[in-house]
């Protein structure tokens, strides 16, 4: 029905923000062209031939990027649950010139890595979750070269038992020195990404951290979710805008 009788589609949902028991072959929508697409989110997905060849992997992952090189209007896109199998592509591969018009993306760091010119993007949603010290270094890396960034959204596990970039920590030490992660892990961010308005994080385990109100003066608006492991609640806390 969308390939045929919406010609003039400009935004396409499939899926959400919740991973699902089912999975969508991405391969149906691949096979679309749509000359007003601005906008692409699409959650759990996969790219399964019935074949299940490695010439027919090499087809789908050419037909996956031709769908992207053949959608320059594309402004935003939101790969929610971007898998990392065979049965999915690693990363982007693309012409320099594609995707000229993108200021939005959502999904894997390795994603955003591969992007023709990722640092066009103005708005960042990390879908993948940062649960140890090891994991923050690459992103900051990639941060510091999206220069024209304002918004960022990223997941956070603080429950590690290493202190950020200081090595191991003895368990005697680890409620002493909580929170001066906290601070650490909160001024990498924004020194990698000075141009922030708004940012966005889901802590997981924690029911707080500390941050030091100086290094966050600049954004508009902070918005972070607390999801605690034991309860399986969530708790939203908006801050106050500066």
């Amino acid at each position: 029905m969308l390939l045929e009788r919406c010609p003039r589609l400009e935004e396409l949902t499939i899926g959400g923000p919740a991973p699902s028991p089912r999975v969508f072959d991405i391969r149906h929508i691949t096979a679309g062209r749509w000359l007003r697409l601005r906008s692409i989110t699409i959650g759990d997905m996969v790219l399964i031939s019935s074949t299940q060849s490695e010439e027919q992997a090499r087809k789908d992952h050419a037909a996956f990027m031709a769908f992207f090189a053949a959608h320059p209007t594309l402004r935003s896109i939101s790969l929610q649950h971007a898998g990392g199998s065979a049965n999915f592509p690693s990363a982007f591969i693309l012409p320099p010139n594609a995707l000229p018009n993108l200021n939005s993306f959502g999904g894997p760091l390795k994603f955003v890595r591969t992007l023709p010119n990722p640092r066009r993007l103005r708005h960042l949603t990390l879908s993948c979750l940062h649960h140890s010290t090891s994991a923050f270094p690459p992103t900051l890396a990639v941060l510091q070269e999206l220069k024209n960034l304002v918004s960022l959204s990223i997941w956070i596990d603080l429950s590690f038992g290493q202190s950020y970039g200081l090595g191991a920590r003895t368990g005697a030490e680890n409620g002493a020195k909580r929170g001066f992660d906290d601070v650490l892990v909160m001024q990498s961010l924004l020194a990698s990404s000075p141009g922030l308005k708004e940012l966005d994080m889901a802590c997981f385990t924690r029911p707080a951290f500390g941050m030091v109100c100086a290094d966050i003066l600049h954004l508009l608006y902070i918005f972070t979710q607390y999801v605690l492991d034991s309860t399986e609640r969530i708790f939203q806390t908006p801050a106050g805008r500066t």
